[in-house]
């Protein structure tokens, strides 16, 4: 009996596959980044941006039964269990057209609100 350090026979891949799997798991890969990246600028902009002022905090309604989070979010919830829905914010109404624009950006989901 012989000692083989390896199997006979390694499972053989060409390279043309090989790249397209390293492809297709980098997309993805990105793909998840961008998610957790809108995850981490939401929760940002609503603890620094929305509450961080003088004047108070704005008012942020987040209801599960009225409204859903963009699909890609719900995948993400999918696996951690976090609620990321955001029904509507409401805003003073001196607040900067450029912080409505990106709660509306950040929050498609959401009816953003002027008092």
């Amino acid at each position: 009996m012989t000692y083989h350090p390896r199997p006979e026979r390694w499972p053989q891949v060409s390279l043309k596959s090989f790249f397209v799997l390293v492809t297709l798991l980098c997309v993805f890969l990105g793909w998840l980044g961008m998610q957790v990246k809108w995850i981490q600028d939401r929760n940002h902009f609503l603890i620094e941006e929305l509450n961080g002022d003088e004047r108070g905090g704005r008012t942020v309604v987040s209801d599960i039964g009225r409204k859903k989070s963009p699909w890609q979010l719900r995948i993400i919830e999918c696996f951690t269990g976090d609620d990321f829905a955001v029904y509507e914010i409401m805003c003073h109404s001196d607040d900067p057209p450029e912080l409505i624009r990106r709660a509306k950006a950040l929050f498609p989901e959401a009816q953003v609100t002027n008092d």
